[in-house]
This record gives C-alpha cells, structure tokens and sequence, in this order.
C-alpha cells in the first residue's frame, strides 16, 4: 500500500542542506504547521542514514501546498534556470517569436539589472540580439534603454570574454598537470584567487575559479588554500546566490576530496554522500570517487551497495572513462566484500565487451585496481 506522504517524502529526501537552510533564512510562513514540516526536512536533509517520517496527521494539503512553495522559492534563485531562461529568449527574439508578455518580462530586467548575473554575459549577448530586433522595427524608445544598457556594461562583458579565455589557459595547464603531469600550473594560483573575490565579477566566472584553485591545490598538495575559500563559498550559497541544484552536488564533491585529502573520513563520506543524492552529469564521477574513498576507509560493503544502486547509470553512460573506472571499483569492492567469483566473472565479461576502450582509456585503473586485488585473493582458500 502507497503511503499517503510517500510523494511528499521522496520530493524532500532531494533536498540538500544548503536548499533548506536558505528556505528558513527567507520563509515568512504565517502557518506554525507547515513551518513546523519545514524544520522537519530541514533536519532530514542533512541526515545520511537516517530519516525522520512525517507525521500523517497532519492534512496532507499542508505537505502539498509546502512542496509547491518549496519548488516556487528554489526556482526564483536558480541560476539554471536563469540561463534556460536567457536561451529561450535569444531563441524567440531570433525567430521572432516572443511574446509581448515575454518582452515585457524581459525590458523589466533591464530596468531592475542591479548586481552581475551569473550568466551576465550570456544575458548581454541576448541583449545584443533584442537590440537589432527592436532597432528594425523601429521602437526607438526600447532600443534606447538596451542600447544604454549595453553601453554601460561593454567594458564588463569585454572583461569577462578576457577571463573567459584566461581560464581556459590555466584550465589546460591544470589539467595537463593532472593528468600526466606535463604542465605546472601554481602560477595561475594567485590570479584565480584575484578572481575568486572580486564581488563585481560574473558568479559564473568566480564559481569557475574556485574549482580550478581547488585542483591547483590537490595537485600541490596545498590544502591550505582552501579553508578560507571553501567558508567564503559556503556563505555565498548559504545566501541562495550562485545557486543551482547542480552546482551544490558540485560543491559537495569538491569538499569531500578536500576532507579525504585531510583525512577526514566521516566528513568526506558525508560530503560524499550529500554529493550522489541528486543525478547530474557528473553524478558517476561522484559515484567512482566515494567508492575510492570508502574503499580506503574500510568502508567495502557501504561501497558495494552504493555502486549496486548505481549501476544503471553505469550501463547508460557514454562517457568511457567514467564507466571505466566504476567498473574498476566496483569490481574491487567485490573482492574486498570476499564475493571472489563474482568479480572474475564481472571483470572478464566487460573486458571482452571493451578491451579496445580500456586500453584507450583508462588501462592502468582497471587493470591496477583489478588485477592486483585478485591476484592476491587467488591465494585465498574459498571456503
């Protein structure tokens, strides 16, 4: 039998702590109830393992009318969909298909443009086009107030096309380092710092350069780098700017690589954990780097039930350095769960379906994490 708060209950077990605590900082609810449900979740959003049920005494309108405000709030700040927004009306002024309603909305954030948006220069681009589109139709009171706008921004977005570039270089020499240590990249450690801090920037481009610092820092095993940066950042979401579902699940990733690099273990797995409660396009990266870490932490048999959960992602994925990798871990965590056959047959099997791609990709992962452990449990008498 379906529990009647069964929907209300999955829809709060996606929320992350950040998306609560903001919730509360802003909520004016006048009814004690619905308050009460929301400290609730709030509380159950920051559990792993446990989990607090409703009570299901309470009318069920009152989870249903919480979710929708819930949902409402979140959108109002989610710079994803900010950006979804900016394309679909690039796409309709290009197509001239917008609306007047449309327009209306969209001259309104001109009028009321105060601080940069996250994706101020997709959005000054979109005003590049509305302004052609206004200009020919000869509606020069409108074209005049995007022009102005576009005038008074230019030096801003020029700037942030530099950037823009700018972090593509250190990102190549960041990179180039990880991955086979070809490149140094700790000069460009100061200037994203520079960047990082400066509040007149774009969230996008500062939010860009706290994730290559925090690779800069692993690769120089500079932890100290971080802290302060990680605090600042947390306020940052903490306020509900630089907002989006995936952006916090990324945000939680980089902190539990941070804490497993400080050997903090509950905290990583906690972080860990807050990072795969939501399915992006990174979601099996996060999958294949907590499974490492509770591998290290002796933590094999959490391991094995989380990639269990996880593995139609695995099969669906095209990306073969993510499916390549879980499959290395996962067949690790069977020999470490003493399931010896299990692995051997597992191993052998998608070996024979992508040898060509292993060896493309990611050969010494598979075959190091593999074939070491199950050498080693070859001597093992099964009992």
């Amino acid at each position: 039998m379906r529990n009647k708060l069964q929907t209300f209950t999955e829809f709060s077990q996606t929320l992350l702590p950040h998306e609560t605590q903001y919730l509360l900082s802003v909520q004016n609810l006048e009814d004690a109830v619905r308050l009460e449900i929301l400290k609730q979740v709030d509380f159950n959003s920051r559990q792993i393992k446990q989990f607090t049920p409703y009570d299901p005494g309470i009318d069920k309108r009152k989870y249903s009318h919480l979710k929708n405000w819930i949902q409402s709030r979140l959108r109002e700040i989610d710079v994803d969909e900010q950006f979804e927004w900016i394309i679909d009306m690039e796409r309709k002024v290009t197509t001239d298909a917008i609306l007047p309603s449309e327009e209306k909305l969209l001259l309104r954030a001109i009028r009321q443009y105060k601080t940069p948006l996250f994706f101020f220069s997709k959005f000054y681009e979109l005003l590049q086009i509305y302004r052609h589109f206004l200009l020919i139709r000869l509606r020069y009171a409108d074209h005049q107030l995007v022009h102005e706008f576009l005038e008074r921004f230019r030096d801003a977005y020029e700037q942030s096309k530099r950037l823009n570039e700018q972090l593509h270089q250190a990102t190549r020499d960041i990179t180039q380092q990880y991955s086979d240590n070809s490149a140094e990249s700790i000069q460009w450690e100061q200037w994203l710092t520079r960047i990082f801090y400066d509040e007149n920037l774009d969230g996008y481009t500062r939010y860009m350069a706290f994730v290559r610092l925090t690779f800069i820092s692993f690769n120089y095993r500079k932890l100290d780098l971080l802290p302060e940066k990680f605090q600042m950042l947390d306020q940052i979401l903490l306020q509900g700017k630089f907002y989006s579902k995936r952006i916090l699940l990324n945000y939680y990733h980089l902190r539990m690589l941070l804490h497993a690099r400080l050997r903090e273990t509950d905290q990583a797995v906690y972080y860990g954990n807050l990072a795969i409660r939501g399915k992006t396009h990174d979601y099996l990266f996060y999958v294949n780097n907590l499974s490492a870490m509770l591998l290290r932490a002796g933590r094999a048999q959490e391991a094995l039930v989380m990639m269990r959960a996880a593995s139609g992602e695995m099969r669906e994925t095209k990306n073969f350095y993510n499916k390549i990798g879980f499959v290395a871990f996962y067949v690790k965590s069977l020999l470490y769960n003493e399931l010896y056959k299990n692995a051997e047959s597992y191993a052998e099997t998608f070996l024979k379906a992508y040898e060509k791609e292993i060896l493309q990709y990611r050969w010494h992962t598979f075959l190091r994490r593999t074939w070491r452990r199950w050498s080693v449990s070859r001597t093992i008498p099964k009992s």
